[in-house]
């Protein structure tokens, strides 16, 4: 678990470095970020630590891989839900970040998985392995809205203005002509055979350029299907291609109105700020 990067970041809502608001902006960036990775379903939080410093290329490490700062945050973050549940809110990642240092930081050899899952089972009477299976060494997803419900918070949906189509691709500048440097796994591009390194020439007989690319695809209408022509290793090819409905919506994250006694204790617990004070009047 990356517990530093979550840690660095809660200091700054403890300590006042920046405001709750502001904070909540910094977490559901990231989980927007998250769930818009198709690489979180193929690669592991422990699998992603052993990736951390290789080089990979940039379309693969968005299809297959996950960000161990970015997940191990999120997952981190999930632990301490666990931990609070679990001990009526007596204990939280900070007690277990505490003994972890007091009974490993002289250790030239550092900690385990084994050991933590140790100190974890000591603390709240529970066996983690299946946290492990789950969330650590597998690829379940992360339920946001219970994460966030525990804590007296919840996601609200900013609509954007309005609704977009998109090839879930990415490109870059070739002399003007527009080249695929990173399409997502479960999007249209991929759907219609399109790989990274392509040249995309002509939507349904109209020439696409870097420079029209952006607007061209998001005024197309989503679920309809086009005739793209385009380059692929120098060859001519045609294919169909049928948009995506770009995401509508962002997810913001806000203090609940109807938060119980118990969510407000959590939240100020874990932030030392008051919920009372985030909530806003309709």
């Amino acid at each position: 678990l990356h517990t530093a990067y979550r840690r660095q970041r809660q200091m700054c809502i403890r300590d006042r470095i920046i405001d709750a608001e502001n904070y909540f902006e910094l977490i559901a960036k990231d989980i927007n970020s998250y769930i818009n990775k198709p690489g979180r379903n193929v690669m592991s939080l422990s699998e992603s630590s052993f990736d951390t410093w290789l080089k990979n290329d940039s379309n693969r490490s968005h299809n297959t891989t996950v960000s161990i700062y970015l997940k191990g945050s999120l997952v981190s973050w999930l632990l301490d839900k666990n931990i609070r549940e679990l001990t009526y809110n007596k204990k939280s990642m900070d007690d277990l970040q505490y003994l972890l240092y007091k009974n490993y930081a002289n250790n030239p050899n550092g900690y385990t998985s084994n050991n933590v899952k140790t100190i974890l089972e000591d603390m709240t009477g529970h066996n983690f392995k299946q946290f492990w299976t789950d969330y650590v060494n597998g690829t379940k997803s992360i339920d946001f809205d219970e994460l966030l419900s525990f804590y007296g918070l919840k996601f609200s949906v900013k609509e954007q203005k309005e609704s977009k189509s998109s090839f879930n691709a990415k490109f870059t500048d070739d002399n003007g002509m527009a080249k695929v440097s990173q399409i997502s796994s479960d999007g249209a591009a991929w759907n219609a055979g399109i790989t990274t390194g392509d040249v995309l020439l002509a939507l349904d007989g109209y020439q696409l350029t870097q420079a029209n690319i952006k607007e061209r695809i998001e005024n197309l209408t989503a679920d309809q299907p086009y005739t793209l022509h385009y380059f692929n290793q120098g060859i001519l090819k045609q294919a169909q291609i049928i948009p995506n409905k770009a995401n509508p919506v962002k997810l913001v994250i806000i203090a609940n109105d109807k938060a119980t006694k118990n969510q407000k204790k959590v939240f100020k617990s874990w932030s030392l700020h008051d919920l009372n004070d985030l909530i806003k009047d309709d």
